[in-house]
């Protein structure tokens, strides 16, 4: 959505001309009723059958919101966590929990629509967050109107960040003025990057992740292929996520608005700790808040803090999707987050560079069952991952075969990457690309931090971290031009569209 051309010619200039004239001619209420209703338009463009499912979401909340306010009861909270919850579990959980009864001879298909709704995760949960908050007495009170643009505001609706509602709403109050020093300079820096990232590097590397994980009967993955698969998928959904997040931040500054960062270099972690305090951070946040700690966290000694810990990472799993693999791989992540907890004081030795590239190596293998179709497909690749396959190297490179074949018995083939359906040294640039970016650039937040600075860090800091300039505005401009022509070239679609 956010860089198609209909988006970015029409509705996004139309929406920052319209919000502000009306903010500064009319009133500001007029102004958030017309972002609220370009917003609405903005989720039908992407998901028109399902406007209704949010206008009647926000309103059953709405509901209860002033329900409680008046009787303030236990059991109000309780049950509208539980009606967010079960009208979540209906369009994205029914399917999983038919097949988990084995009631396959029941059409899900008579109960619920297809695709599943955009968002539906990222606004549910954002609204149980609110009701728990005020129910908490942690957010002012507020109004229908506001309460419509908090859930509804259409940078974040779709795929987060995951904001507050004392986070997002007092600053539409703060300024009437188009700030074009902040807003234009900064907001289109930070978008363009975040366009950058998916365009020229989640995009193409889709193409080579969804031929390798497409496992049926007769594939035979190898070595270099699920390796490299796995690979291309950890930078895939990398520069796919935190791309639409820069994206997302970008084009609220336009609006005056601060949305919270979503990534902090999450690939350069040197523990599993880290790397999810780094990585999409609001909801790491959110389960810390709601899941966690309501849980009990870490009040009631070690053993009640590994169940609560591990029960929460189950938690994040299934809130990725349907599926044993979201199960697995939250599961992982839990065990790996109880041993980090448990031993990394005995780990300080380790030179931190090296356990950056051990947790980053770990990192790619969890990532299999995130993106493999199911647990048979997983077990396959980790098999070639770990060895149990052939490795089979380009054919360009069968001249070593006289070398390899006096010590491999032919466990070295020269059959190329997937029977060589696609060009292996492409993709080994892409990899080579996306690993450089992720290690060595600075990211998003580093940049909008000293985007007006004249600090002088490093080298490649210093490009970035000085005053907007006519050579900057022209690289961003070269970009921009040819990514909205390679996007035509290519299928895209964001990854967190389907959770």
């Amino acid at each position: 959505m956010f860089f198609e051309i209909e988006y970015i010619a029409f509705f996004f200039p139309i929406s920052i001309l319209g919000y502000f004239f009306l903010k500064k001619k009319v009133s500001s209420d007029f102004s958030y009723f017309f972002v609220i209703l370009i917003s609405f338009l903005f989720y039908g463009f992407a998901n028109k059958q399902y406007v209704p499912l949010l206008l009647t979401s926000i309103c059953l909340n709405i509901f209860f919101y002033k329900l409680i306010s008046v009787h303030k009861k236990k059991i109000l909270l309780f049950s509208i966590i539980s009606l967010n919850l079960v009208i979540l579990s209906y369009y994205k959980y029914l399917f999983f929990i038919f097949k988990l009864v084995n009631m396959n001879n029941i059409n899900v298909e008579n109960f619920v629509q297809n695709p599943l709704p955009i968002g539906i995760s990222f606004f549910t949960f954002q609204q149980i967050a609110f009701q728990v908050d005020r129910f908490n007495n942690k957010d002012n009170k507020c109004r229908i109107l506001d309460y419509f643009l908090f859930v509804s505001f259409f940078p974040q609706l779709i795929a987060g960040p995951i904001v507050k509602f004392r986070q997002l709403i007092p600053q539409f109050s703060q300024s009437t003025k188009f700030k074009m020093r902040n807003n234009f300079a900064l907001g289109s820096t930070i978008f363009l990057i975040g366009f950058f990232k998916k365009v020229f590097l989640a995009d193409p590397l889709s193409e080579y992740t969804d031929k390798i994980f497409e496992i049926d009967n007769f594939t035979e993955v190898k070595f270099f292929e699920a390796w490299f698969g796995a690979l291309a998928f950890t930078l895939q959904i990398y520069f796919d996520f935190s791309g639409y997040t820069d994206m997302a931040i970008g084009l609220a500054k336009f609006f005056n608005i601060n949305l919270p960062a979503n990534f902090l270099s999450p690939y350069k972690s040197s523990n599993i700790i880290i790397f999810w305090r780094n990585w999409h951070i609001t909801l790491s946040n959110f389960l810390r808040d709601y899941v966690y700690i309501p849980l009990g966290g870490n009040r009631y000694g070690n053993v009640s803090k590994n169940i609560n810990l591990f029960t929460t990472m189950i938690i994040g799993g299934v809130w990725h999707g349907a599926g044993f693999n979201f199960i697995l791989w939250g599961g992982i992540h839990g065990l790996l987050l109880l041993i980090t907890h448990n031993f990394k004081t005995g780990l300080n030795f380790i030179n931190k560079k090296i356990k950056v590239i051990f947790t980053f190596i770990i990192i790619i293998i969890t990532w299999v069952p995130f993106k493999a179709n199911n647990f048979n497909d997983t077990l396959v690749i980790w098999k070639a991952m770990f060895g149990f396959e052939k490795v089979s190297f380009p054919v360009s490179f069968s001249f070593l075969d006289k070398y390899t074949s006096l010590i491999s018995n032919n466990f070295i083939i020269y059959e190329g990457v997937i029977g060589d359906q696609f060009n292996f040294y492409n993709l080994l640039y892409l990899c080579i690309t996306g690993v450089i970016i992720v290690f060595f650039f600075p990211n998003t937040t580093t940049i909008a931090k000293e985007f007006f600075l004249n600090t002088k860090t490093n080298r490649v800091k210093r490009i970035f971290s000085h005053k907007p300039n006519i050579l900057c505005a022209l690289i961003f401009s070269i970009i921009f031009v040819l990514g909205l022509l390679k996007n035509n070239e290519q299928i895209s679609n964001f990854i967190y569209y389907e959770f």
